[in-house]
């Protein structure tokens, strides 16, 4: 008696060959765009960091009660978050913070950062420094990183809340 399964299941040799072959052309497709994907990515990070440490500096400078300061260091390639020590007896000196979330923010290699206060251009090398105030408000300014192919971003601080807000002016090239 000759009994053959018809309901065998399964995949014969032949299509997963078909299927790994068109894995791998894909993969093969990809590849060259991944490097910008990468670049790209880490500059959205370096974006979104750079926000969230400026909207705490607005909300460390209000729940505390001191001025807090997000200073660039190195021509605008990192950040760090200070606060004042001790604005009665020492007004003006300002000390790294260290508790509760505050971390600098290291920008990608080839992004260059440019910082306008009131509209006007400040030096980083010389001024590097943007105010947020216990009462929540700070230096009016726009910061500017510029990433060529992997785009260009804007975070505006509202001199009147304090709060920063980015957006891609620029998107990365086209793809």
């Amino acid at each position: 008696m000759d009994r053959r399964r018809t309901d065998a299941r399964g995949f014969t040799l032949i299509e997963l060959v078909v299927v790994m072959t068109m894995i791998v052309v894909l993969a093969a497709a990809m590849l060259p765009a991944f490097p910008r994907f990468l670049r790209e990515r880490a500059v959205r990070s370096a974006v979104e960091e750079l926000t969230a440490q400026l909207s705490f500096a607005q909300s460390y400078a209000r729940s505390r009660g001191l001025v807090a300061q997000v200073s660039w260091t190195e021509q605008g390639r990192r950040t760090e978050l200070r606060a004042e020590t001790d604005p009665i007896n020492a007004p003006g000196e300002f000390e790294r913070v260290t508790e509760g979330g505050a971390w600098t923010v290291q920008m990608p290699d080839d992004v260059q950062v440019s910082l306008d206060r009131d509209d006007n251009p400040v030096d980083l090398s010389t001024d590097p420094d943007l105010l947020f105030f216990p009462d929540g408000q700070a230096e009016a300014a726009r910061v500017q990183l510029e990433a060529g192919t992997a785009g260009s971003y804007v975070i505006e601080v509202s001199p009147t809340t304090g709060r920063p807000r980015a957006e891609e002016v620029h998107a990365a090239a086209s793809r």
